[in-house]
Formats: structure tokens, C-alpha cells, sequence
């Protein structure tokens, strides 16, 4: 949904962990992407050691804090 979303023009949070978001991230400009910065990410494997640590340590006030910021901005 979120690169329908991005190809739509409409901007969007995505949440990177295992992804490389250079690589998958959305396309264009407006969007916020977020990661929590482990040291093992981006790692591209579907099976984790570390239960998923890049993911878990993304803050949810962060997430919240991107959403708003993406509403309460004009479109591009």
C-alpha cells in the first residue's frame, strides 16, 4: 500500500527494519522514512536472531509524531 499510496502522490511514513529503504523505500519527495538505527540494519533476511530488534526499537512516538507531520502539512 505504500508504494501505491507514494505512486498516487500522496506522502506516506514507512517503517524500515531488515529492507533496505534506498533500495524499497517510496519514490518522490514529501516522505518520511524510519529506522531505528541498529547497527544490523539493513540485513535483508527474513529470519531474525535478535527478534526483529530493528523494528521493535523504532519509537512509537516518533511514528506518531512523522503522521502528524505529513497531515498537518499542505499536499505536494
Amino acid at each position: 500500500m505504500l508504494h501505491l499510496a507514494a505512486a498516487m502522490g500522496k506522502r506516506v511514513v514507512g517503517l524500515y527494519g531488515p529492507s533496505n529503504w534506498n533500495v524499497t523505500g517510496p519514490q518522490g519527495d514529501g516522505h518520511i522514512v524510519l529506522t531505528s538505527g541498529a547497527q544490523c540494519s539493513p540485513c535483508m533476511q527474513t529470519v531474525c536472531k535478535l527478534e526483529r530488534k530493528c523494528m521493535t526499537d523504532i519509537d512509537a512516538n516518533d511514528v506518531i509524531s512523522a503522521i502528524e507531520s505529513i497531515i498537518a502539512e499542505p499536499a505536494i
